[in-house]
């Protein structure tokens, strides 16, 4: 029991480290970050708002947990990354126990330690996204398959696959039709795959009670949403930007990016489930000729599940739109297959091959070599300054300089360390550690959550920007914003409160600063360059922000009137009174 407790306590550490130690970082965060601010503010939790704007892009329950964490702990940028830790843990949870359904307690214990160092899952799990919530209920889905498909008895299965109608209502209202098309489409592709068309008529008594279950989430919000913004609502969120997703080509006004080619995602793989993916040669190799050791039914449940992660995986690829993240909910899967070897291969006594010797001396040589970068890569940054084209590194190299005093001896102390395992596993042909190997990687992954996101920080954090308007913004100054992009229309009331007027029309703009003498103008900086040369005379740089080649804002305001000087009279004439009038 105790180990237990200290294991989840562990999964816990690994989820909320770091969520409090750096600001908003684009693009994603400070929109899903306002978003829930205004939700808590107004109330209105059927439509989402951006900058007082419908935003139908997504569902809302990310939002409504983001409004309960505002209103508990107030409004905070590690507030808002509160849901994704909550979210977070929660997926590594039932990574946890569907690995211990499906295999033994090791098997989960592996699942989730794999899952949680796994990098895309570690970088999203600890940003605030909705796709959080999605990763949460997915997972739950497929532990109802599970928990259904492995039950022996009717009660069993009733309960485990009405948890897929429940989590498939909840993901829906997570992020859409994705959620439950990922718990259901793999579950039926898996089942065909078995070829078990007696599980098929074992399910089909409880379609009727799962749809009801389904329906009885969703609905209330569909009728809310109806009710606040009427049929254009509901037109624009699910044809838009839910059928627009899936098949842009077919709904011609979906306006949305990330298109991508079908095969876009073969690509994306082994670079997201970095470092683990090296292993899943020797996975399928264990799965497919498996030790006598392992017993037939724990086969089974670890074939199943990578033939469920197969299933997600195709389903995803058929998409015109597509995004690294859009992997990660069925990344779990693909980890507990994983966590079902390391559970083989790290067990005391037992006799691994030589593909699973390689592997585990493979993956120590990689963590070896981590320190080694990273200890090279700040040095080379103190000197240089160098980082990503078009960002300025300066504030970085400040932060960084103090910490090499710690960064090296410890990056060459870890380093000599792994390498000393190493070189003894080589020559004494034997598998490293496990615990030397996951000890390593979380630690790694600790000290870049606590360590190297307060390092970038003054690069990726958009709080700039807003910190320079502050002074200029007083009671009633309107801000009016001109072409400005969501980024922008959200980190202004994060940070100041007050909402920004848009417009996408220079003759509108005028209008409306002519009749608002006060107000504040922010602009993309390319921008400034299109506006009508009379109103650009009349603009007074105020402030501005270079966040990189690509995003660089601008404040303004109309200059002060100027008042025309008097007429001096000629010698002998006296002066006539003269009006002083405004320029304009």
């Amino acid at each position: 029991m105790r180990v237990k407790i200290g294991f989840i306590l562990l999964l816990v550490v690994l989820s909320i480290s770091g969520i409090f130690s750096h600001h908003l970082w684009k693009p994603d965060e400070p929109r899903v970050a306002e978003i829930g601010r205004e939700m808590y503010l107004s109330h209105q939790y059927a439509m989402p708002t951006l900058n007082e704007t419908p935003f139908l892009e997504k569902p809302p329950l990310y939002w409504w947990v983001m409004s309960a964490s505002y209103k508990l702990f107030g409004v905070t940028d590690g507030t808002a990354r509160l849901p994704s830790a909550l979210f977070g843990f929660l997926t590594l949870l039932f990574t946890y126990l569907i690995g211990k359904r499906v295999g033994e307690e090791k098997t989960g214990v592996f699942a989730a330690l794999v899952l949680t160092t796994m990098t895309e899952f570690s970088v999203i799990s600890h940003r605030c996204l909705v796709d959080n919530a999605l990763f949460f209920f997915v997972t739950l889905g497929y532990y109802g398959f599970f928990t259904g498909y492995t039950s022996e008895n009717t009660e069993g299965k009733w309960i485990g696959y009405e948890i897929m109608a429940l989590s498939s209502g909840l993901a829906f209202l997570s992020k859409g039709l994705v959620g439950p098309g990922l718990i259901v489409g793999p579950a039926i592709l898996t089942l065909l795959a078995y070829r078990d068309f007696g599980e098929f008529r074992r399910i089909v008594p409880q379609i009727g009670v799962g749809i009801f279950l389904f329906l009885l989430i969703v609905a209330p919000w569909i009728i809310d949403l109806y009710n606040t913004g009427g049929k254009q609502a509901i037109q624009e969120y699910l044809l838009q930007n839910t059928l627009g997703r899936m098949l842009p080509s077919v709904i011609r006004h979906y306006v949305g990016g990330h298109k991508h080619p079908f095969f876009y995602y073969f690509a994306e793989l082994p670079q997201d489930f970095i470092p683990w993916i090296i292993a899943l040669p020797a996975t399928i190799t264990f799965l497919i000729h498996p030790p006598k050791s392992l017993e037939s039914k724990h086969r089974k449940g670890l074939l199943t599940a990578l033939l469920l992660f197969a299933g997600g995986f195709l389903l995803l690829c058929l998409p015109a739109t597509k995004r690294g993240l859009y992997l990660v909910p069925i990344y779990p899967l693909l980890a507990v297959g994983i966590g079902g070897w390391f559970a083989h291969a790290c067990r005391e006594g037992n006799t691994v091959t030589s593909l699973e010797r390689w592997t585990l001396q493979l993956l120590l040589a990689l963590f070896a070599l981590i320190p080694l970068l990273v200890t090279a890569g700040s040095i080379v940054i103190v000197l240089t300054g160098m980082g990503p084209k078009g960002y300025q590194m300066a504030p970085v190299v400040k932060r960084l300089t103090p910490m090499l005093v710690l960064i090296v001896p410890v990056g060459i102390i870890v380093f000599l360390f792994l390498v000393n395992k190493l070189l003894r596993a080589i020559k004494t042909k034997t598998a490293p550690s496990c615990v030397v190997l996951f000890a390593t990687v979380i630690l790694l992954f600790l000290a870049y959550h606590e360590g190297a996101v307060r390092i970038m920080d003054p690069v990726k954090s958009i709080h700039r920007f807003t910190n320079k308007m502050k002074p200029y913004i007083t009671r009633g100054v309107p801000i009016a914003g001109y072409r400005i992009n969501e980024l922008t229309r959200a980190i202004i009331p994060f940070d100041t409160g007050k909402y920004v007027k848009t417009f996408s029309d220079p003759v509108n703009l005028s209008l409306f600063l002519q009749s608002h003498p006060n107000a504040l103008l922010v602009i993309p900086k390319e921008e400034t360059e299109n506006l009508p040369s009379s109103l650009k005379e009349r603009l007074e740089f105020l402030a501005g922000q270079y966040y990189s080649r690509h995003f660089r804002v601008a404040l303004y305001r109309l200059k002060a009137p100027m008042r025309e000087k008097k007429p001096q009279a000629s010698q002998g004439e006296r002066p006539s009174h003269v009006k002083e009038i405004n320029s304009t």
